[in-house]
């Protein structure tokens, strides 16, 4: 369960973050935002376990962006799971995002929880809501500064893949928290592969492969599965899907112990344009 999460994580943070960068101004005019939906089927050892999905409004350079995902098929039967993440906040003359709000909701097997991180006009962390507060026995202990010169997960990536659509590189080093867990996150960019045509996907064609690593610095759980410990290389593809628009994710790969994780992007919708398996355009 634990390394599904951990696909959901990228999809919930790269997929959702990716298209909080329209910043052209021929995208949409000023005070008209344009929403761009999309949707993911992840699997495992060939099998379909967990669908997810991704919105994004822009007004300038301000964001609002979303993603959710739920197991599926025999997963579901063993671990019926739901998850759900936001925020809010702009992008400034340097792509350097500034968030205004994070919420990260869960569903575990009927047990509900909410994390919710507040920030001033600076982006600096205002408040933290925790509900219920986890025990923390089962967690390491959060370093006393934790929350200090840190960014929310979706809004790091969004500076990320703002950078990036700049003309820019995925390379770079951010200090993260998301209201329970302090980390240091780590993007490299891995250049640029070409996807072949399968039946899973929308996409193939050229892509920027960026890999992700991380550190954790507290807020994390003491025991983990052997799943989840051996997962490595995480790595999302970014490539250009619809015309006049940024790089956005169109494959999230996790290798582990026990075989790889891979998350297909399937849809994509913007205003009437929209390609998915079933039209293909």
């Amino acid at each position: 369960m634990k390394t599904i999460s951990l696909a959901a994580l990228c999809l919930l943070g790269f997929v959702s973050s990716s298209v909080a960068t329209q910043t052209s101004d021929s995208a949409a005019k000023p005070h008209d935002p344009e929403r761009i939906d999309l949707v993911y089927a992840v699997y495992a050892g060939g099998f379909h376990v967990l669908d997810a999905q991704a919105y994004q409004v822009r007004d300038g350079n301000r964001y609002h962006i979303g993603a959710g995902a739920r197991t599926e098929g025999f997963l579901s039967w063993l671990f019926d799971w739901e998850g759900k993440a936001s925020s809010t906040g702009h992008l400034d003359n340097t792509t350097r995002a500034v968030p205004v709000r994070h919420e990260n909701w869960g569903l575990y097997n009927g047990s509900e929880r909410l994390t919710a991180v507040d920030y001033n006009g600076s982006g600096t962390v205002a408040s933290v809501v925790r509900e219920p507060e986890p025990n923390w026995d089962k967690y390491f202990a959060l370093p006393d500064d934790a929350a200090v010169g840190t960014i929310d997960p979706l809004s790091v990536v969004a500076q990320v893949l703002a950078f990036v659509d700049s003309g820019g590189n995925c390379n770079g080093e951010h200090s993260v928290f998301d209201g329970k867990r302090r980390y240091e996150l780590y993007t490299t960019d891995k250049g640029r592969e070409v996807i072949p045509a399968n039946d899973y996907s929308i996409y193939h064609g050229p892509a920027l492969k960026c890999r992700i690593d991380y550190k954790m610095l507290g807020g994390n759980r003491k025991e983990v599965s052997d799943v989840a410990r051996s997962a490595r290389n995480h790595d999302i593809w970014l490539a250009t899907v619809l015309e006049d628009t940024s790089p956005l994710p169109v494959r999230v790969q996790v290798e582990t112990s026990f075989g790889i994780i891979v998350g297909h992007l399937t849809e994509v919708r913007q205003g009437d344009r929209k390609i998915s398996l079933d039209t293909g355009s």
